[in-house]
């Protein structure tokens, strides 16, 4: 009872309790250990929202885990644990008061139903909330004082509460154990489906044990299911099936249907791995907690910046190609160039858009007097291509027909040359439409039309 004393200053009387659950009508949740219930109550002076569980006498947290979970929340502050409020103890009657976390519990967003096959958060969400919570756990494994360690024991997707600004938070430490050393004996593991498989070999467990736990947890998100729990689809999600279809490269079967657009991206890729490694049989082989935290951070930074290419595309001028003829050519450089469209009918536009004021010919391009472009006109099919003769000293822009010239040579070569400064100046349209004359007139005395 001394560890209630040292903190007297968060006790709150049983009458308070009633009368902020309205006698324990506001239920909300029933937990392994008692229910829960919402309710209001001053807190330095103002009325705050608040979540209650009232321990049940049949549910096997004794006085014991009832003081260690007080201790363990009043000593650790972080905005990834759930904060202690207070806590009531008077006869029989023992509540612990936490912040409410307005958002509820990742396991109501991690299930498959009748109504719906796939859960409302998006993977960016999902992200968020699974990097909060890798970061609380992570905090209580080796960063809470001197040489001492929290294994929580009880990691799963109910014991992540997420606040109104979708924040992820680590609860429910009535079963954490406060150790100097890395390993606790002990005959209790939580829950069935996150345990670790040697645990029931040594009874001992680990931080490689929570590691374990959020595993599973990880994949839960990825598969928008819980571990073990019945599903329409007459598919339970057990760590023995994620790891075989990890390993057998089959994911696309039971991933969420809403993240199959991410399937193959760097971000779910990334999450995948650390999820995987998470399983190990091998407690050694695990990763550590900050190692886990810090693989969730590169991921979501994977995805912010896709997200941001994204954004940025969706607001850059964009220039559809026509459907039915397929011809448009559009080169965009910044706001200030003209964009130049193909006639629908002929398709014979060439857009010469780039920014710095000189023309650029997609359709007879030079890259770097080395390798030629050909670009063939779909109709006609008159390739025009850039060829340079290594032995003369000039290049030279042919344009190709079946058996002769048609004399449009002249206009590319000039064209050619102004591009790679060996002219100042561009061939004027009065010499252009000369020469496209001369075309004609030699397709009329060929025979051609």
């Amino acid at each position: 009872m001394s560890m209630v004393k040292e903190w007297q200053h968060l006790k709150i009387s049983f009458h308070e309790i009633e009368v902020a659950t309205e006698n324990f009508k506001t239920f909300i949740g029933r937990g392994g250990y008692g229910s829960v219930f919402k309710g209001k109550l001053l807190v330095a002076g103002k009325e705050t929202m608040v979540a209650i569980k009232r321990l049940n006498e049949q549910s096997g947290q004794g006085l014991k885990e009832f003081l260690t979970e007080i201790q363990l929340l009043a000593a650790q502050q972080h905005p990834n644990l759930i904060s202690l409020v207070g806590y009531c103890d008077e006869g029989k009657e023992k509540t612990i008061v936490y912040e409410y976390a307005e958002r509820g519990s990742l396991d109501q967003y991690t299930r498959r139903t009748k109504k719906t096959t796939s859960t409302t958060l998006t993977w960016l969400q999902r992200l968020k909330i699974c990097t909060d919570a890798a970061r609380g756990l992570s905090y209580l494994h080796s960063n809470v004082g001197g040489h001492r360690t929290i294994i929580h024991r009880d990691i799963k997707s109910s014991n992540i509460l997420i606040d109104e600004n979708w924040v992820g938070k680590i609860s429910d430490l009535g079963l954490s154990k406060l150790s100097m050393t890395d390993l606790v004996v002990t005959n209790g593991c939580g829950t069935p489906g996150y345990c670790e498989p040697e645990y029931f070999h040594t009874q001992i467990v680990t931080k490689k044990s929570d590691v374990y736990s959020f595993g599973v947890v990880l994949f839960e998100v990825l598969c928008g299911r819980l571990c073990l729990s019945d599903t329409d689809d007459g598919f339970s999600l057990s760590s023995k099936s994620a790891i075989y279809h990890y390993k057998m490269n089959s994911l696309d079967k039971i991933i969420d249907d809403s993240l199959r657009e991410h399937v193959g991206s760097q971000s779910m890729t990334k999450v995948l791995e650390i999820a995987y490694a998470c399983l190990h049989d091998d407690r050694e082989q695990r990763p550590a907690m900050d190692v886990v935290l810090k693989e969730l951070e590169e991921a979501l930074k994977y995805h912010e910046e896709y997200e941001f290419q994204n954004v940025k595309m969706s607001k850059s001028p964009v220039v559809e190609e026509d459907d039915k003829n397929s011809r448009s050519i559009a080169a965009v450089k910044d706001d200030k160039s003209p964009v130049v469209e193909e006639d629908d009918t002929n398709s014979r536009s060439i857009a010469a858009v780039k920014g710095d004021k000189s023309p650029l010919f997609r359709r007879a391009k030079i890259k770097d007097d080395k390798s030629p472009v050909v670009a063939e006109d779909d109709k006609k099919s008159r390739s025009i291509a850039a060829l340079k003769d290594e032995k003369k000293s000039k290049s030279r822009v042919v344009v190709e027909d079946d058996t002769d010239d048609w004399g449009l040579n002249n206009i590319f070569q000039e064209e050619y040359e102004f591009q790679n400064g060996k002219k100042s100046e561009s061939p004027a349209m009065d010499v252009v439409v000369k020469e496209f004359k001369g075309v004609r007139r030699i397709g009329r005395h060929s025979g051609r039309r």
